[in-house]
């Protein structure tokens, strides 16, 4: 059975950077044919279509599809398990039409090499079993007009269908949608880079202090030191444990180094 798909963000965001994982609040549209429903116009009015809602809908068989990298995994998309509302349109001739709102966590693997000058790829799996056969709708995905990526740019969005392949209980069918996103550098600027820079700048104004009064010369680095520590380390708490040196680190590293230097 041939099942389209499409999408509609209607907010993205936060994405946490601990969990490694976002949210999105979407629409889901599904549309199939099914030739069991369709209208007898000889014992029926003529009806072009049928608006039905949610109790409808779950007296009515609905292909099995499910968001394949949710966390945490969740029922089915269309089944009522799923929070979320629900509607339909059954057309004359078999033609049926969902719409599902809801709202997804997913995961995404950061890379934090270049954190914050870094760029991101996420994506929405969506899954079935072996006999629908999945693809993308003309439009697969459309965005509303206040739309935005957080505290991200976005790059490229790429559509691909294929399948996955499990050992036990064989191949399905998934669609995914994956959006670059580059992260914006301005909250950076200001919360980051340019305090750090003013604290290594303040730190040099122990040249200007006499020799001999080395405890005042000590005091001003080591608060100058201590401040800077703590006004970096809440943005750096915010990134998931990781072995990989981020260029944020590398940052932290001279500028604290610098500010070592005058003691």
């Amino acid at each position: 059975m041939d099942v389209e798909v499409s999408l509609r963000f209607l907010n993205f965001g936060p994405l946490d950077q601990k969990k490694s994982q976002y949210s999105v609040l979407l629409h889901v549209y599904v549309t199939w044919f099914d030739p069991r429903l369709a209208i007898d116009y000889e014992n029926s009015s003529r009806i072009s279509q049928l608006e039905i809602g949610e109790e409808l809908l779950s007296r009515i068989w609905k292909p099995p599809l499910h968001f394949a990298n949710a966390h945490p995994f969740t029922a089915d998309i269309l089944s009522p398990r799923l929070p979320g509302q629900m509607s339909g349109i059954i057309t004359g001739d078999g033609r049926v039409f969902i719409i599902k709102k809801t709202q997804l966590d997913a995961g995404c693997h950061l890379n934090v090499k270049y954190y914050p000058l870094d760029t991101q790829r996420c994506s929405i799996q969506i899954e079935s079993n072996r006999n629908i056969h999945l693809q993308w709708r003309r439009e697969p995905l459309h965005l509303t007009s206040n739309f935005r990526w957080d505290v991200f740019h976005l790059k490229h969005i790429q559509f691909d269908n294929g399948r996955i392949i499990y050992h036990e209980s064989g191949p399905f069918v998934m669609l995914q949608v994956t959006f670059e996103l580059q992260r914006k550098i301005n909250h950076y600027l200001i919360n980051v880079y340019l305090p750090s820079t003013l604290f290594v700048i303040s730190s040099w104004s122990s040249f200007w202090i006499d020799i001999p009064a080395a405890p005042a010369r000590v005091a001003l680095v080591l608060t100058t030191m201590l401040t800077h520590v703590t006004s970096t380390k809440a943005i750096h708490d915010s990134l998931p444990e990781t072995t990989v040196i981020s260029a944020l680190d590398i940052w932290i590293m001279t500028c604290t180094s610098l500010i070592d230097r005058f003691l």
